[in-house]
C-alpha cells in the first residue's frame, strides 16, 4: 500500500472524529420569567393633548381615560438575561387588574427602554395587543391579562436593545366609567412580568476543534510511519 493509501485511510477517521466535534449539540429549551426593572403611572391632565405632565404618586399603577384626563403606567423590562444567539419561540406579558365597574379597552404599546420610565414613554406608540376588560364578579376577583409581546421582543433582540418598554392604555376613552383600573405590583405571581420561551443552539469553539485534530494526527503519525517501515522492508 502506497503512502498516499495510508494518509487517505487515515484521514477519513479524522475527519469524522473532527465533524463530529462540530456538530452543534441539541438545543436546550429555556423559559425566563422577566420581572420589571422599572415601572410608574403617568397623568396627562386634561384637556388632553398626549403630552404627560406628571407621574402619579410612587407604588401605585393604574390606568384610565375617561376623555378628559388620561393615566397610563409604562414599565420596562432588562433584556440582558437572554443570550445573544437565543431563538425567542414566545413572549408574553402578565399583569393582574382589580375591581372593573364596566366593560373597558386596555391597549399595551411597546417601545424600546433604556432601564428608567421617563414621561415621554407614555405617549410613544407601537402597537402589541389589545384586552378587553369584563365587569367584575362578586366578590371581585383579579381578571389576569395577557399580550402576546413575540415579535416586538424579537425585533428588540435583532436590534440590540438592551430593554422591553410597555405602556398601557385605556383605548379608546371610556366616559362612562371614572374609575381608575388599578393593577397588582406587589404580588410576585401577580405583578407584571415579562416570560420569554426561547432555545439555545450553542457554537462550536474553533480551538478545542483544532486540538482534537492534532491530537488524532499525532496518534495516527506513528501508525502510519511503522505501516511504511513495514511495506518498505
Amino acid at each position: 500500500m502506497s503512502i498516499s493509501d495510508s494518509i487517505k485511510r487515515l484521514s477519513l477517521p479524522l475527519l469524522a472524529a473532527v465533524l463530529t466535534a462540530m456538530a452543534p449539540a441539541p438545543s436546550q429549551a429555556v423559559m425566563l420569567d422577566l420581572r420589571y426593572a422599572s415601572l410608574a403611572t403617568g397623568e396627562d391632565r386634561g384637556p388632553q393633548d398626549g403630552v404627560f405632565d406628571a407621574f402619579a404618586s410612587p407604588g401605585a399603577a393604574g390606568v384610565a381615560n375617561n376623555g378628559w384626563t388620561s393615566l397610563r403606567t409604562a414599565m420596562e423590562f432588562d433584556l440582558s438575561a437572554l443570550p445573544a444567539n437565543a431563538v425567542i419561540h414566545s413572549a408574553t406579558v402578565h399583569m393582574a387588574i382589580g375591581w372593573v365597574e364596566g366593560t373597558r379597552y386596555l391597549a399595551l404599546h411597546g417601545y424600546a427602554g433604556d432601564g428608567a420610565v421617563s414621561l415621554t414613554d407614555f405617549s410613544l406608540n407601537g402597537l402589541v395587543g389589545g384586552w378587553t376588560l369584563n365587569p367584575s364578579s362578586i366578590p371581585p376577583t383579579l381578571q389576569l391579562l395577557t399580550f402576546d409581546a413575540s415579535s416586538f421582543v424579537r425585533g428588540l433582540l435583532s436590534s440590540g436593545e438592551a430593554f422591553a418598554g410597555f405602556n398601557l392604555r385605556e383605548d379608546p376613552p371610556n366616559k362612562p366609567n371614572y374609575l381608575v383600573l388599578y393593577f397588582e405590583t406587589r404580588s410576585p405571581y401577580y405583578a407584571p412580568r415579562l416570560s420569554v420561551d426561547y432555545t439555545v443552539r450553542p457554537v462550536p469553539e474553533p480551538v478545542p476543534i483544532l486540538l482534537l485534530a492534532a491530537g488524532l494526527m499525532a496518534l495516527a503519525l506513528p501508525r502510519l510511519r511503522r505501516r511504511t517501515s513495514r511495506e518498505a522492508e
